[in-house]
């Protein structure tokens, strides 16, 4: 298997990239859809959170997107409010 890889990574002309890489790929393209940490934990077979959180650093990137939308939500919201006030006040 570890020969076919090397082929088919060299035929395809990719360059540092290992087996191994398809682990984190798997679980950042998990986290990515939406599946929970914990159980992108339990798919890869990890004992340990961390080293789950390691496997798909792109956890974080996640994590403050989704905090973006929740801004921009929040302040659709008041914009929302503002507009209505203003229509009452009118």
């Amino acid at each position: 298997m570890k020969r076919s890889f090397k082929t088919v990574l060299k035929n395809a002309k990719i360059n540092y990239f290992k087996f191994h890489d398809l682990h984190s790929t798997f679980a950042i393209h998990l986290i990515m859809a939406g599946v929970d940490i914990t159980t992108v934990k339990e798919l890869l077979g990890h004992n340990d959170m961390k080293m789950t959180f390691r496997c798909a650093h792109l956890a974080l990137a996640l994590s403050v997107k989704a905090a973006d939308i929740l801004g921009n939500t929040l302040s659709k919201k008041i914009t929302i409010q503002k507009l209505y006030n203003q229509a009452v006040n009118e």
